[in-house]
């Protein structure tokens, strides 16, 4: 039999969320005022409004998003291990889901969506997992983030790169990355 495969997931959940505390209905305000009475766009709809939807789903990458990054023992490899990635969100409720979808679509890819019932509540669940898909998001959201805004650099600009170049397929490659995903943990 196979032993199973040990990894260590370095998750970047700098701010948690609490489901009770968070409404997953989508709502859009008509109003041409903002509320301190300046003039601000009008209308609202995913369709009429795409910068509206970038600032939207920059807020969710930015507060409920999961960066994971995990380093796992993988005998194939040339080092003995491997580096895996990927974005992930979860919801109680398919809307946001939906709006992800419609959103990341619009910028070049198909997330996967799926409905988890194996875990202690069912929720919705949103994995991106391709370093082009990553990067595409991070790069297109990143002028309107503030809490994982090094996160993203680091990722678009040292973690992504370097694997795209092979850096962890060397033993001193694979222990700069290793650094690099410590240091960003800190």
């Amino acid at each position: 039999p196979a032993e199973p495969q040990q990894t260590h997931e370095w998750v970047n959940t700098d701010l948690t969320s609490n489901s009770d505390e968070h409404n997953s209905t989508l709502t859009v305000s008509n109003s041409d005022e903002t509320p301190n009475g300046e003039s601000g766009r009008s209308g609202g709809t995913i369709e009429s409004d795409p910068d509206w939807l970038s600032y939207y789903v920059a807020g969710l990458v930015d507060g409920h998003f999961d960066f994971v990054v995990a380093i796992g023992k993988q005998e194939m490899q040339a080092v003995g291990y491997k580096i895996t990635h990927r974005l992930q969100y979860n919801s109680e409720g398919r809307e946001v889901c939906d709006v992800l979808r419609t959103y990341l679509t619009s910028i070049g890819f198909e997330p996967r969506i799926r409905e988890r019932t194996d875990t202690e509540y069912a929720h919705y669940e949103v994995t991106i997992a391709k370093r082009a898909d990553i990067m595409t998001l991070l790069e297109t959201v990143r002028p309107f983030l503030v809490a994982r805004e090094e996160a993203t650099r680091i990722l678009c600009e040292e973690l992504l790169p370097a694997l795209d170049a092979g850096l962890h397929s060397t033993r001193k490659g694979f222990v700069e990355l290793v650094g690099t995903i410590e240091t960003s943990r800190e």
